[in-house]
């Protein structure tokens, strides 16, 4: 494995080198220098660094690994186990959706241990409390000495004479809902062959305290448990040549990525990286959202955040966490992702070409049952899809430049102390200047809107960020294009950002998007109409509470 020294603007030593399975995720190397200098837990940045810590756990199986641990390592009862893993001293406070969501998934894991306890053998399992851990000895660049650690994040399981072995790895979801990424899977099965026992340190810049271990592995499985249904799913059983074997030939070029990573790649991922300060690519714009953040903890924020808080705040947090939601998306929200992802597939095409009326000819019969749509919601996205024909920002009439469909942004606004967060539809070069293009689908006749940037909140936020030149590229030209989409034609809105009173506007309806949300450290519902149709109504207080009150 590479060894890697600290980057400019950072100091500490790179001497422990500790990486998890999780690292050789595809999705977790978005950005290869916060991933590299995570696998450093004794570098730090020089300079400034948010170090306040969130008011609520961000991580939603926290707290339903927590109360495992101390009903399987400690005997502590569920209950006991449940109340203290959502309010322990020197836990964070669980959100009271995030403690009934828990409730129900330790609840389910314990009904279905009797059964996961005895594989296909019959041999049976039990939980081990310590973390296997793989180590071995190297040097960084110079010749200094250095540790190198690999973990594997999940539930550990071992039969009573140590060869066989079991990670189990908890999803939301059901299990298989989405296939994990093989690297992953064989970095877990290599930890859980050859890891030995070891106690995580006090400081976490320190190495694990490794325990005397006399198992003889035989026979690793790798397990997905599906919190959502009790599910299960083998990812991997075999003898440890076998995961060996996995490991190097997909598990170690992985590792090996992610531990020497220097690209520095913003997105979703900058609110959790320590590299924050120095960083030379994430965008800075003071006052993006025009409020101050004295005292908060760095957060993330985005249009889709703003607009479900102003609905409900708990609604907003439960969906940040990816809790299992239920009727998320209506017949028409349903249409309109389907006419967005024909669109963005064409839009990918490489390279660019524009639109043809073939491309944009669906089929309303297939589209019923792809997308689960009536015969009538079918028809009419049929309907706005065809209509894109005449608005293909593409089009061959246009000096069309870089195409970058769906990309995520992240700004950092330091006064706020956020990182803004915005997925254009596509974003294209005319003439080298920057053009943001959202699409959206109207179910009603063509009408001319009077405030486009106060009804779609997104056309707003890409006026601000162009007005501040976030994007870079020439100037003159540069606009906001909102393409509306609907039974009878098409709509175009264009926004100039260099227009004073229209930066005004856009200003002012994304403060008053993020105002009340950046204050706001508690995220108690707020009962109302929406609660009917609410995607994660099931795990919210204000339900229980109203159900209560019925039976009563």
């Amino acid at each position: 494995m590479s060894p890697w020294c600290p980057p400019p603007g950072m100091n500490g030593n790179a001497s422990l080198v500790r990486v998890s399975s999780r690292a050789a995720r595809a999705d977790e190397r978005a950005c290869p220098a916060s991933a590299s200098a995570k696998a450093r837990p004794g570098v730090w940045p020089r300079g400034r660094a948010n170090t306040r810590r969130p008011t609520r756990p961000e991580f939603a199986l926290g707290p339903f690994m927590a109360a495992l641990d101390l009903i399987e390592h400690r005997k502590v009862s569920p209950e006991a186990a449940l109340e203290r893993a959502s309010a322990e001293p020197g836990r964070l406070q669980a959100h009271p959706g995030l403690v009934e969501w828990t409730r129900d998934a330790v609840c389910r894991y314990l009904a279905a241990a009797p059964r996961m306890a005895r594989i296909a053998d019959g041999a049976a399992l039990e939980p081990t409390a310590h973390e296997w851990v793989y180590r071995w000895s190297g040097a960084v660049p110079g010749g200094e000495p250095a540790v190198y650690e690999i973990t594997a994040w999940g539930r550990r399981y071992r039969s009573p004479d140590g060869s066989i072995r079991e990670l189990r790895l908890p999803r939301l979801s059901s299990a298989g809902t989405r296939e994990r990424d093989p690297a992953e899977v064989a970095v877990a099965g290599y930890v859980a062959a050859f890891g030995v026992p070891a106690e995580r340190p006090q400081r976490w810049s320190d190495p694990f305290r490794a325990r005397a271990c006399s198992d003889r592995v035989a026979r690793v499985r790798i397990v997905e448990y599906g919190c959502a249904d009790g599910s299960l799913q083998v990812l991997f059983d075999g003898a440890p040549a076998e995961a060996e074997a996995a490991f190097r030939d997909l598990g170690s070029p992985r590792l090996r990525e992610a531990v020497s990573g220097t690209a520095e790649r913003p997105g979703e991922g900058c609110a959790n990286c320590k590299l924050i300060a120095p960083c030379r690519t994430l965008p800075r714009v003071p006052g993006l959202l025009g409020i101050l953040g004295a005292g908060q903890p760095l957060r993330t924020w985005s249009v889709t955040n703003g607009r479900d808080y102003a609905i409900c705040p708990a609604k907003d947090h439960l969906r940040r966490l990816h809790l299992p939601r239920t009727g998320e998306y209506d017949q028409a929200a349903r249409r309109g992702k389907a006419v967005h992802a024909r669109i963005e597939e064409l839009h990918r095409r490489h390279p660019p070409q524009p639109c043809t009326e073939h491309d944009l000819r669906a089929d309303p019969d297939q589209w019923q049952d792809e997308w689960e749509l009536d015969a009538e919601q079918a028809r009419l996205g049929a309907r706005q899809l065809a209509w894109h024909l005449p608005v293909c920002p593409l089009a061959p009439a246009t000096l069309v430049g870089q195409v970058r469909p769906e990309p995520t942004l992240a700004v950092y606004d330091p006064l706020a102390d956020v990182i803004v967060l915005a997925k254009p539809d596509l974003l294209y070069q005319d003439r080298g200047a920057w053009v943001w293009r959202e699409t959206k689908t109207g179910g009603r006749t063509r009408v001319r809107d009077t405030d486009v940037l106060g009804k779609y909140p997104q056309a707003a936020l890409a006026t601000v960020l162009l007005a501040a030149e976030v994007l870079g590229g020439e100037r003159d030209g540069s606009r906001v294009e909102l393409e509306i989409l609907r039974p009878d034609g098409p709509d175009i809105h264009l926004v100039d950002p260099r227009d004073p009173v229209a930066v005004g506007r856009a200003r002012e309806v994304v403060r008053d998007l993020a105002e009340a949300w950046h204050g706001d450290l508690l995220l108690d519902p707020r009962p109302g109409p929406w609660c009917a149709n609410c995607e994660v109504a099931l795990w919210c207080t204000a339900r229980l509470q109203a159900n209560e009150r019925s039976a009563a």
